[in-house]
């Protein structure tokens, strides 16, 4: 029997329910396949899952609380919904300022101050 990386994700999930990972890992698979109804609904259900402050690792990538949201938030800038991912830019800018998506996901939010 061949494994192919959507089984191993699915039984990971289905043994570990309570974990963000598989979620996450789901999230992964949608956004890449440009499915972000799909992804976003994954990225929601790890946050659920999460605990602020942790570090999580699924096969080799590293993520936490910030990086669910910035993928959330991608989700909703491919889905045309730029207001709501400046709203996720400004949750992740107050738990971590630094992260990387954080600026591209507030883009625009100070243009009107400067005019």
């Amino acid at each position: 029997m061949q494994f192919t990386f959507n089984y191993c994700v699915s039984n990971y999930q289905e043994m570990n329910e309570d974990k963000p990972e598989g979620n996450f890992l789901r999230g992964e698979i949608a956004f890449v396949g440009e499915a972000y109804p799909k992804a976003l609904e994954y990225y929601r259900k790890a946050e659920d899952r999460i605990i602020p402050g942790r570090l999580y690792i699924a096969y080799g990538e590293g993520f936490g609380l910030a990086d669910v949201l910035a993928k959330q938030g991608l989700c909703y800038q491919r889905l045309e919904n730029v207001d709501r991912a400046r709203e996720i830019g400004q949750r992740i800018r107050k738990i971590d300022p630094d992260h990387a998506l954080c600026k591209a996901l507030l883009e625009g939010e100070d243009k009107g101050a400067d005019d």
